[in-house]
């Protein structure tokens, strides 16, 4: 992975020498071991063989970073609110003064006399000794810290020498910070070696706090209630005595947008009210006040409609033309003004899709009458349109182009609102039978009626099915042209009755926009925005008042969740749903046609396209990802939008985490300003689908250190999800593999593990096969048996050979293999990985395969049947054997009967290919090898195939395994 830029945002903070501290510990510290796999460790959970580590593994995965992260951020944030507000306890302002001024002191620093200039410097030594106090979990030493002081003073010295100067510090003080802040291990000050030094009490008394915190919150179901942060305490001061920490929980719901703006609300209640906001986990908002704020869903509700309906009901951009509907996301909630018509006009991309004809090619003979066509709509329409007849690259030309020339910035806003009402009428028209739209469609009759007898009318429609004809929207253009003050001249031009451009001219264009906007909006209901959204906030929020419905029959179920369903389930109405081909057996009404949703589902669909990664991303799936614990909220903006680019999982790369922001805040922008985020991809259909998407995944939990989930997008993510990686949609091999859900510290063999197969795929498949699909294969006969590993590798093999790679004819050459990846393969083959567990012996093989090089040294001129020869003809003569003598026998076979018998045939069969006269090989006949080989093989039928020699698919692998290793083997 390529260096990660990883900074702060210290105005997340409001006390200067904090946000000092802040950003030198992040971007001078932290940035410097984000990579290093010395760091990636696990701080609290993982998975275990050692017994002794039973207890972490009952517990939620923490990367040791992340530990670090959130225990130093949730600290600096109390303390930052008491600074800033002195008044709040003013005894611990009083302490922390005492002790700064009291201890050592920044000798670089201007203003030494300022306690709150030199606090920055002692906050930046905390922070550093609380980088180190878990480092045995780094280093491997005794959790108690005996004998291990030199483990961390290399540990230390390797990364931060230069840092330790620049705090005035030691490993010596680096290691009483350590033990002091872990109670269990206070008493090694007693017997340590180490001089005690009683200028850390401030350092030591900081660790001790982030890392409480930061412990209690890594344990989803640990509840720091108000009595514990009560027994919280730094320099031997409560911190909490006259206010105290309270928080509002959150439900876990699939109303993620929703919750995601809700905390932005409640937030704003907390501060408006006298609280003072700490920090978010996914499940609830912590704040420090005298006493408890009321969070009354209606005022919740109320806050968040006011600024749903200031800030996020722009519906130009969603709305979408097709050749058969006008989609418009929210139009539940938000009236579809003239204005809003008039913005639509103003974009380009909305324009072509409004004037976007059948592909169908124009036929030759009708260029002509298109060509005054193109006049009239070009003279018209002054450059925001021009028609043009000129085919694109080698395709002939197609209606579909004659429309594309919409200019990218449209100078006249009121004629291009004319092509959306008139596309509009041709769309929704059948609906309405009264005023302007009567009119538009009697003309567009009217124009339809000349096909017959008009070259111009005949060369737009001739292509056109007749009942889609009127729909046409290569007529629009020549509608508007017949509206203008020259209609009669463009009439007389293409050929058509004046008439027209006197029934064109009499269209009330304002009235039109009116018509139009009250049938768009003829859905729209403010109440019942409302309405929905306080029922959507009383979900989240989790009062008891929360009114359960009476359960519909099936039929009338919303398809998300069951609610009585309202509306029709077209895509307008949902997010990452599009057809009843993609809707798995998680929708409740899946196999029923004309399913419904409800109100509550609109908004929420709404309002995810208002806050995901651009309006076009959607998905069934969501890479749902938060971080484990006490937020700090990573502002992945840079990773996000380059996601947000890519529509397909496969252009995802683990290289492009090239800067990560860590802070509190919430960002500023488009993006989503929860404590999580969610990315939108498709339902994998395949295995190759399902291993991209979760390669992917799986290397966003790596580099970024959050706790990654890949879910169906309207299920509820998991708040108490103890791995750090989930996989839980369309996983196909992923969960016979064992690998479905991962622990942090397995992460990195997981990604090697795939990381080997994918390069396997890579040189093993056919021109005709992209890696995925190959990786897919080799992973489903890997589940079955293992060995077939080899058959792979004998594939890369045999591609050389090919490929005349291998220096066939010449006996100098060899076949290039990577030997890391042989490594890996024998031991996968034999271990097994994840829930696979190992097969063959592959010691066995490989023993064989150097006894027969000794007897039969291999060359490049060697076919693969002599290659495989020795371990065909045993395993042919033992089947063979078996079969003649102990047909249908029960009772245990003794193979060592057989020595002899394989023995003689593979004598044989050296002695005929060494006697050859044209034989160009080195034979070599030695009884005791050919004894050794013929045990051995032996023995490997005995233990790893219970005394019968494979057949099938399994006799094919092992034959590929003795003949990769026959090659390859040193």
């Amino acid at each position: 992975m390529e260096e990660t830029n990883v900074r702060a945002d210290p105005k997340q903070y409001r006390e200067p020498s904090v946000q000092s501290a802040y950003q030198w510990f992040v971007e001078k510290v932290v940035a410097r071991i984000w990579n290093e796999e010395d760091w990636n460790q696990t701080a609290k959970g993982g998975e275990w063989e050692d017994p002794s580590r039973a207890s972490w593994e009952r517990k939620y995965d923490l990367p040791y970073i992340g530990h670090i992260l959130s225990g130093a951020q949730c600290a600096l944030k109390i303390l930052d609110t008491f600074l800033s507000n002195p008044a709040m306890n003013p005894d611990l302002i009083e302490r922390i003064k005492n002790r700064v001024e009291r201890g050592p002191t920044d000798p670089s620093a201007d203003g030494r006399g300022d306690w709150r200039l030199q606090l920055s410097f002692r906050l930046k030594r905390a922070l550093l000794g609380y980088l180190f106090h878990d480092y045995v979990k780094l280093t491997g030493d005794d959790y108690r810290m005996k004998d291990s002081r030199d483990s961390l003073s290399d540990l230390v010295n390797m990364y931060f020498h230069d840092t330790l100067s620049e705090v005035s510090m030691s490993t010596d003080d680096i290691y009483q910070i350590a033990f002091s802040t872990e109670e269990d291990t206070k008493f090694n000050a007693l017997s340590s070696r180490v001089q005690v030094n009683p200028m850390l009490t401030f350092e030591s008394g900081f660790s001790s706090l982030a890392d409480k915190i930061s412990s209690k919150f890594a344990e989803p179901l640990n509840i720091a209630s108000d009595q514990w942060f009560r027994s919280l305490k730094f320099l031997e001061v409560n911190l909490f005595t006259d206010y105290s920490v309270f928080k509002t929980p959150l439900g876990s719901t699939y109303f993620v947008a929703v919750t995601d703006l809700l905390r932005n609300t409640v937030v704003e209640i907390i501060s408006s009210s006298g609280g003072h906001y700490l920090w978010s986990t996914p499940d609830a908002i912590y704040y420090i006040a005298r006493s408890r704020i009321s969070i009354e869903p209606e005022k919740v509700a109320e806050s968040l409609a006011e600024y749903i309906s200031g800030q996020m009901m722009e519906i130009a951009d969603s709305i979408e033309f097709t050749d058969r509907r006008i989609n418009i996301p929210g139009k539940q909630m938000v009236y579809i003004t003239e204005e809003v018509l008039r913005e639509v006009a103003g974009k380009p991309e909305k324009l072509k899709q409004a004037l976007r004809p059948e592909d169908k090619p124009v036929p030759q003979d009708a260029m002509e009458a298109l060509a005054r066509y193109r006049d009239v709509v070009n003279r018209e329409f002054k450059g925001d349109l021009e028609v043009s007849l000129t085919p694109r690259g080698s395709k002939p030309l197609s209606y579909r182009n004659l429309t594309e020339g919409v200019s990218d910035l449209i100078s006249d806003t009121e004629k291009m609102k004319k092509v959306i009402l008139i596309r509009i009428v041709q769309l929704i028209g059948s609906q309405v039978r009264e005023g302007e739209f009567e009119k538009v469609k009697e003309l567009l009759d009217s124009l339809c009626s000349l096909e017959g007898g008009n070259a111009v009318i005949n060369a737009l429609l001739r292509e056109t099915k007749e009942v889609n004809k009127r729909k046409n929207p290569l007529l629009i253009p020549l509608v508007v042209a017949l509206s203008g003050l020259d209609g009669k001249a463009v009439a007389a031009e293409i050929g058509i009755p004046d008439d027209l451009a006197v029934q064109a001219s009499g269209i009330d264009w304002h009235a039109l926009a009116a018509e139009v906007s009250r049938e768009l909006s003829s859905e729209t209901s403010e109440t019942g925005f409302k309405d929905n959204l306080l029922k959507i906030v009383r979900i989240i929020l989790g009062p008891s008042s929360v009114d359960l419905p009476d359960v519909p029959d099936k039929r009338n179920m919303s398809m998300i969740d069951g609610y009585p369903g309202e509306t029709e389930a077209i895509k307008e109405n949902l997010y990452g749903l599009r057809t009843n081909a993609i809707f798995t057996n998680r929708v409740v009404t899946s196999a029923i046609q004309n399913s419904l949703v409800d109100g509550r589902y609109v908004l929420e669909s709404f309002l995810r396209k208002k806050l995901g990664l651009g309006e076009s991303r959607e998905g069934s799936v969501f890479v749902f990802f938060d971080f484990p614990g006490p937020i700090p909220f990573f502002d992945l903006y840079r990773i996000l939008n380059y996601l947000a680019s890519n529509q397909k999982a496969e252009n995802w790369a683990a290289e492009r985490i090239d800067e990560i922001v860590v802070s509190l805040r919430r960002r500023k922008g488009p993006l989503r300003q929860d404590t999580s985020y969610f990315l939108a991809v498709d339902q994998p259909e395949t295995t190759s689908d399902a291993l991209r998407l979760y390669e992917e995944a799986i290397r966003l939990a790596s580099g970024t250190k959050l706790r990654v989930q890949v879910i169906d997008s309207h299920s509820p993510p998991a708040l108490q999800q103890r791995e750090i990686f989930n996989y839980a949609v369309n996983n196909f091999v992923l969960d016979e593999l064992g690998i479905s859900r991962v622990r942090y510290n397995k992460l990195q063999e997981v990604l090697a593990f795939l990381e080997d197969i994918g390069f396997l795929a890579n040189i093993s498949r056919s021109s005709s096969k992209n890696r995925y699909d190959q990786e897919a294969e080799i992973l489903r006969e890997f589940i079955r048996e293992p060995i077939s590993l080899f058959s792979y590798c004998m594939d890369a093999v045999r591609s050389q050979e090919n490929r005349g790679e291998s220096g066939r004819g010449s006996s100098s050459r060899r076949f290039r293999f990577p030997p890391h990846l042989k490594a890996k393969v024998e031991l996968y083959a034999e271990r097994g990985f994840g829930g696979v567990k190992g097969g063959v012996s592959v010691e066995s093989v490989k023993k064989l395969a150097r006894i027969a090089r000794e007897l039969w040294p291999p060359r490049f001129d060697m076919s693969g049947s002599q290659r495989s020869w020795m371990l065909r003809e045993s395993l042919d003569v033992l089947e063979k054997a078996l079969s003649e003598t102990v047909v249908g026998a029960k009772e245990k076979v003794d193979l060592g009967n057989y020595l002899e018998f394989v023995e003689g045939h593979l004598y044989k069969g050296l002695q005929a290919e060494r006697d050859k006269p044209d034989s160009k090989h080195y034979v070599r006949l030695d009884s005791e090898k050919i004894r050794e080989f013929s045990r051995t093989f032996l023995e490997m039928i005995e233990k790893d195939f219970h005394g019968r020699p494979p057949t099938g698919n399994m006799k094919s692998y092992l034959i590929d395994a003795f003949e990769f290793e026959y090659v390859m083997g040193e």
